[in-house]
């Protein structure tokens, strides 16, 4: 009898547990709903302030620089000294061709006047000439004798066709000297560097006793209060960017504030640069429009996010809850009367974050969070 009843007590254990477990069975999932909102895409990457009518300045001759007229951070003026920089071979070259251009001049002088002789010789000869030919002519004279004042008259007017010459070569030789002279003149002028611009100086990289090459930038010349964001976007991401198009700018030294901006301009080319890892990139400068922003600065490092598309009330979906199966379908893990169906869906445009689900799940609808967990079709799952 007890060995009956033990019987009997184990069997209606046994048939408890069996219950509970189906009413509790299933794997265990995160899940979530399909929203209903608004879904963009972006470009994001390290942008640097610049000044919007920034001017470089650049050596266009080598030399030392012996006097920095200015400072970083002081306003100038169009035409105000920045730099004067010492050239002596120049200075050299400038006072050789200022001595030579002076004696072809002194030498083009002697030739006029020796010309301008040569010409009342000639004159006064042909008087003589006529009246050697009348006495001729007459008997008064003989022939040799009228021959001698042919042939000094002949003379003289070679005499005067070479000076002719010789004050035509000169004039030539002077107009060339005498342009190498201003260029000379006008390179020996620009070792005095000035201000193309007014505004302020935002950067004075040389240094007093600095010897400078061709090329070297001298100065930066800018406003501090018109400023725009200057980035480098990859060839591969500029197809989707557009003049026009907001950008959200922001750097810890604004802390939580968000500026917003617009890009303003987007240049023709792409240049090769290479990245911090050494990889070899092709990158498209973009301007983007800075708002007033007093912590902002020309040279100042932020980082800008440029919309490339935006679509509102679109049914959205974490990048998590979203799968490619394999057959290379975009799929998610929907959750109908509490067991997992795998639901094919289309997407459309998608950020890091989110997608857009164009058809395939109605708003509300639950998913699973993680879709890469491996849960197969129909299986019972509990929150």
């Amino acid at each position: 009898m007890k060995k009956r009843i033990r019987i009997a007590a184990v069997i209606v254990i046994v048939a408890a547990l069996l219950i509970m477990q189906s009413l509790t069975g299933g794997q265990q999932v995160a899940l979530l709903s399909a929203e209903t909102g608004d879904i963009s895409t972006w470009v994001e990457d390290t942008a640097y302030v610049q000044s919007q009518d920034e001017v470089t300045i650049q050596a266009s001759q080598g030399g030392k620089v012996v006097k920095a007229a200015v400072e970083t951070g002081q306003k100038v003026v169009i035409g105000q000294e920045l730099l004067v920089i010492d050239n002596p071979d120049l200075q050299y070259q400038l006072n050789a061709a200022a001595v030579q251009t002076e004696q072809l001049q002194g030498q083009l002088s002697a030739s006029v006047i020796a010309l301008e002789q040569s010409r009342l010789d000639l004159k006064e000869d042909q008087k003589n000439l006529e009246r050697s030919q009348q006495l001729f002519e007459s008997g008064a004279i003989s022939r040799a004798e009228y021959d001698v004042s042919v042939q000094r008259n002949l003379t003289l007017q070679k005499a005067v066709e070479s000076q002719q010459q010789t004050q035509q070569s000169l004039r030539r030789q002077l107009e060339k000297q005498n342009t190498l002279y201003q260029e000379l003149k006008e390179t020996s002028a620009q070792l005095v560097v000035k201000s193309p611009a007014a505004g302020t100086v935002l950067d004075l990289p040389v240094k007093e006793q600095q010897t400078v090459m061709v090329g070297t930038l001298l100065a930066q010349i800018g406003s501090v209060n018109d400023l725009e964001l200057k980035t480098e976007l990859l060839s591969d991401d500029i197809g989707a960017v557009k003049v026009g198009q907001k950008a959200v700018i922001s750097a810890p030294i604004l802390g939580d504030t968000v500026l917003e901006g617009e890009v303003t301009k987007i240049y023709p080319r792409a240049y090769e640069k290479v990245s911090a890892l050494g990889v070899v990139q092709r990158r498209v400068p973009v301007l983007v429009s800075l708002p007033p922003a007093e912590l902002l600065e020309p040279g100042y490092e932020v980082q800008v996010r440029i919309e490339t598309s935006l679509k509102r009330n679109v049914i959205t979906l974490p990048r998590t809850a979203l799968r490619v199966n394999d057959k290379g379908q975009n799929e998610v893990l929907a959750v109908i009367n509490g067991r997992i169906k795998h639901k094919q869906v289309r997407i459309g445009i998608r950020n890091p974050e989110k997608a857009e689900v164009i058809s395939g799940l109605k708003a509300g609808q639950t998913v699973v969070r993680d879709a890469s967990t491996d849960i197969k079709e129909n299986t019972r799952i509990k929150i």
